[in-house]
């Protein structure tokens, strides 16, 4: 299934852990970003497909561009998400939700790369036809992890990441 929410709900563990130095919102974008060439391949070929953005070079573009175009998106979407928490008709008990809207090169940068990475890494332990080390080799990860123990290894990371996040915003 493109865009799994498995890959960014991962992501939330390590932005509670490096808060400062990791942009979540610059991780999820570019998780999205690389499966947009599955759903253009759903749509052309009828199949979902893995190519160069499951690559480690591919992804690499990918990264490299979410890291530097990203900052004013998520920056902007971060500020609307933090304006409709804000207003009178938003419940009061939701601005604990309300979140740092600046984003940092550093954090850009981290994000990007975590993102790219992990997810050519979770997606070459599910799918067959990613190969994230071509073209110097045709080596795939499947049957090192049953899926069903990646998915549940991927909501422990988000339950743990969790407790990590309110206990720093609510101690």
């Amino acid at each position: 299934m493109p865009i799994t929410p498995f890959h960014i709900i991962a992501g939330f563990a390590v932005k509670s852990i490096f808060n400062k130095h990791f942009s979540w919102s610059i991780f999820a974008l570019t998780n999205i970003i690389i499966d947009v060439e599955v759903i253009y391949y759903i749509f052309t070929v009828g199949e979902a497909s893995h190519k160069f953005f499951h690559t480690l070079i591919g992804s690499s573009i990918i990264a490299l561009s979410c890291a530097i175009i990203g900052i004013p998106i998520c920056q902007r979407a971060l500020k609307f998400w933090n304006n409709n928490l804000q207003n009178e008709k938003s419940l009061a008990k939701l601005k604990w939700l309300s979140t740092e809207s600046d984003i940092s090169v550093v954090s850009s940068f981290t994000g990007a790369f975590v993102g790219a990475y992990s997810h050519i890494l979770l997606d070459s332990f599910m799918h067959f036809d990613v190969k994230p080390f071509e073209p110097f080799f045709s080596k795939t990860f499947v049957g090192i992890i049953s899926i069903d123990s990646l998915h549940l290894s991927l909501v422990g990371l988000f339950i743990f990441g969790l407790i990590v996040y309110l206990f720093r915003k609510f101690r």
